[in-house]
């Protein structure tokens, strides 16, 4: 007849565990604030302004000026 290992556990692993829960409450923690995404300030509108150049509309192209504004 042969003996079986017998294997005996002694305690639990709460430690661990509050550990890898740390770990993952700052890792979602750091993509909410995204502090390597930071700004100088408020973002604002950007004002781009395109203009014919001057004898622009004696080649048929349509004189005059026009405005877009764009976000970042």
């Amino acid at each position: 007849m042969q003996d079986r290992p017998v294997v005996v556990q002694n305690g639990n692993n709460t430690g661990i565990l509050a550990v890898v829960a740390i770990v993952v409450i700052i890792a979602i923690a750091l993509f909410v604030w995204q502090p390597w995404n930071t700004t100088s300030g408020p973002k604002s509108p950007t004002t781009i302004i395109n203009q014919a150049p001057a004898g622009a509309g004696a080649g048929g192209a349509a004189g005059g000026s026009s405005s877009t504004t764009t976000t970042k």
